[in-house]
């Protein structure tokens, strides 16, 4: 059995070969089942698919359909036959999709301000969690946070009390569960300031914290990994901690001294990330302040698990967020926010940091980052950043988000018209996609209220 492609037939003109006999198999249209043809999820259905689809094609079905042979089962019947055949031989070679902001967020997106996304779950019941102050999710009432199965949104419960302003997953000896922080005090109907959803209800994991929580982080320490929150507090879970606090799945604890901010204003925690700089992993912390556990850190300082240090003599002002990303030439830490030096180095809010110097993305940005991430789009990973910006390019402005690929920056279609606060990384049925919450009501020209998602849609690529 084989493939022929005849090349006088623009469209279509593929034979299956099953010798003595050759059967051409027509164009097959008017099916819309789960199947897409890309079984390695390169963004385009090639000959690996091909080599994929023969294994599935050629082996009588006996039980349940092989996961791996779903991407082929175009009219969703738990079988690869000749239907779906016809329906490969149309993918089979057909150019990727571009890259596009999706329109399904016009109905679909939220009522108000998005702060934070992240994933939970395992296997086909993982996620994505949007968290913010909107009270409708589409058209479904969903008090703060909602959860997106790519299809559509549900509530959690009766919601959060207030706004949400941090959300991670996070697994200890309790189990996996969504944690998420902001400046609410009631969780589900009950008393929290940080609570533990588990996939059916909430519980509290905080009480007691007297000011906001702004970001989640995970260190290993001793072997087990423990859950961070950073915000403006002073008190949490009955402990004093000074904007900073570790849960160990039973209580909360100081870190030190904590942060510090040589001011009358408090100090705030706006981001945290894992960093190793060749010397072993360090919690590397980000937002406004002045000192850490005692020693003066311009708004940068590392936590080794028993002490503080500044990290790469600090920013010129707030660090909102952090992000290590691996441009070809090992890992390295970036950093943005609202500055305009890292150490003695003009960087204009995003910058560099290899361990032992910095170094500027470009020009940067005008205006300042909020959120980092890694996202591959099917050309290689790439570090996406997002906010209140905009960077001049030869090729014109970018708006409010933008990649970076080591070397220089390229826009996201038009980009948003207004900030970028959160991102996050979602697959689906779909396939991979970046998801952006903020405070914008357009990505890409098109109308898409607080949440957005960029991707390369499957075959066939929509008009």
């Amino acid at each position: 059995m084989a493939l022929w492609k005849d090349p006088d037939v623009k469209n279509g003109g593929w034979f299956l070969i099953v010798s003595p006999v050759v059967v051409l198999m027509p164009a097959v249209h008017g099916f819309a089942g789960a199947g897409t043809g890309d079984s390695d999820g390169n963004g385009i259905t090639d000959l690996h698919d091909y080599g994929s689809f023969y294994g599935c094609f050629a082996d009588p079905l006996e039980g349940p359909l092989d996961p791996t042979c779903k991407p082929f089962d175009f009219d969703s019947d738990q079988d690869v036959d000749l239907i779906d055949f016809g329906m490969f031989q149309n993918a089979f070679g057909a150019p990727p999709c571009e890259l596009r902001w999706d329109d399904r967020f016009d109905a679909d997106g939220m009522n108000s301000v998005v702060h934070a996304l992240t994933t939970f779950g395992t296997g086909d019941e993982t996620a994505l969690f949007a968290a913010g102050e909107f009270g409708m999710a589409g058209d479904v009432a969903a008090s703060r946070i909602a959860r997106w199965d790519g299809v559509d949104w549900s509530p959690l419960g009766v919601g959060l009390g207030n706004q949400a302003r941090a959300a991670i997953h996070h697994v200890n000896e309790s189990g996996p569960g969504l944690y998420v922080g902001g400046n609410f005090n009631m969780a589900g109907g009950m008393s929290a300031n940080i609570a533990k959803w588990d996939g059916t209800g909430w519980s509290a994991a905080a009480t007691g914290v007297n000011s906001f929580v702004y970001s989640f982080g995970e260190f290993d320490e001793g072997g087990r990994t423990r859950l961070f929150a950073g915000g403006s507090f002073t008190q949490i879970g009955g402990v004093q901690a000074n904007s900073i606090a570790r849960w160990d799945g039973v209580q909360w604890s100081a870190l030190g001294d904590g942060i510090r901010l040589d001011s009358v204003l408090p100090p705030r925690v706006r981001a945290m990330t894992v960093y190793d700089d060749g010397t072993g992993p360090t919690l590397v912390v980000g937002g406004e302040f002045s000192m850490a556990g005692g020693v003066a850190a311009a708004n940068l300082a590392a936590w080794n698990g028993i002490s503080w240090s500044p990290l790469g003599g600090g920013t010129t002002n707030m660090v909102r967020a952090l992000c290590v990303f691996d441009d070809g030439t090992g890992p390295a830490l970036y950093v943005g926010g609202s500055f305009s030096r890292a150490g003695n180095v003009l960087v204009q809010g995003i910058a560099r940091w290899d361990g032992a110097s910095w170094t500027a993305l470009a020009d940067g940005v005008a205006g300042g980052v909020f959120a980092l991430i890694v996202f591959d789009d099917g050309t290689g990973p790439a570090l996406y950043a997002g906010g209140y910006f905009i960077i001049g390019t030869p090729q014109g402005l970018i708006d409010h988000i933008a990649k970076w690929d080591g070397k220089a920056w390229s826009p996201l279609g038009s980009g948003m018209n207004n900030s970028v606060n959160a991102m996050a990384v979602f697959e689906d049925k779909a396939g991979r996609s970046l998801y952006a919450g903020g405070e914008f009501s357009r990505a890409g020209g098109l109308s898409s209220r607080r949440i957005a998602q960029w991707h390369r849609p499957k075959q066939p690529c929509p008009e």
